[in-house]
């Protein structure tokens, strides 16, 4: 057994002040949960780190995201391709907020794996009325106007159901006459294409809703993460020790079902994260039932 001590502020550590901020951190603590170091795991490091790897994969698809807003030029759009929105955070936030585009790459960049982070899914899309001067005069300013006046001025302008009704109205009528633009994106490729495209004469700034995955090093300190990485560990340990016979003291070596506990764990961690049963904080709540 080492006698090399670790300081103990190196496990002084909570939820939201988490020590876990690498790989070879959380490798340390899956073996030291399983006995190390004062028994011997037969597991090589790139094991190891590839169970982890698999495990913040995961977590990643079905769990460790957050919504976020894009606000993108369409003079960015590519002709038959769309837009790359896993680039868009620093060329919207370049062309919007000047100087600032350090700052916001860098909170949008993850330097872990050296790449943006992606976006998984596109939920809504809303286009500028005008990029010209005339983005004052709109209909839906002229009602927003109207409606504040007849209620800080006495009766004068629209009331507030005859702007609801006009407002039902505009929308019915973009559905009908196909004024709405509607996207279709791809996670694979990130584009995000528009339809109708933009044309070469026109230009407006249009707000994207979306769901973008989170920075490794904030999906490593997830305890599901540890606990699915834990179980997968313990299925290649176990097969390990099927395949070669190891034995402690003269002794059968214990915990030799490693590999059917492991198993089990797995099974278990994988239907809470695709049912959401663990009550994972990233997911949005349940909007209605039925039943």
């Amino acid at each position: 057994m080492s006698c090399e001590l670790t300081p103990i502020s190196a496990f002084l550590s909570t939820n939201l002040n988490n020590k876990i901020e690498t790989f070879q951190r959380l490798a340390d603590r899956i073996v030291r949960v399983l006995g190390a170091p004062v028994v011997s795991i037969e597991i090589h490091q790139d094991q190891l780190f590839e169970a982890i790897s698999i495990s913040c994969e995961m977590f990643a698809k079905y769990a460790g995201y957050t919504r976020e807003y894009l606000v993108f030029n369409s003079d960015l759009y590519e002709k038959g391709k769309g837009i790359k929105l896993d680039d868009l955070y620093t060329l919207s936030f370049e062309s919007l907020q000047g100087d600032t585009t350090a700052v916001s790459s860098s909170a949008m960049y993850d330097y872990d794996i050296m790449n943006y982070r992606k976006v998984i899914d596109v939920t809504n899309f809303e286009e500028g009325s005008n990029s010209g001067i005339n983005t004052l005069f709109t209909i839906e300013q002229t009602l927003a106007q109207q409606t504040y006046f007849s209620y800080a001025m006495g009766n004068y302008g629209f009331d507030l159901v005859s702007w609801y009704t006009l407002k039902e109205w505009l929308e019915l009528r973009e559905k009908l006459l196909s004024i709405r633009r509607s996207v279709e994106f791809n996670e694979r490729t990130q584009y995000m294409k528009i339809y109708p495209e933009p044309r070469p004469t026109e230009t407006f700034y249009g707000v994207i809703a979306c769901y973008v995955e989170k920075p490794l090093r904030d999906i490593i300190k997830e305890a599901w993460v540890f606990q699915h990485a834990l179980a997968r560990v313990k299925t290649i340990v176990g097969n390990i020790r099927g395949k070669i016979p190891v034995s402690m003291f003269g002794g059968q070596l214990f915990n030799a079902d490693f590999a059917a506990q492991g198993a089990q764990e797995l099974e278990k961690l994988e239907q809470q994260l695709f049912t959401n049963a663990a009550g994972f904080g990233d997911s949005d709540p349940c909007i209605f039932l039925v039943g």
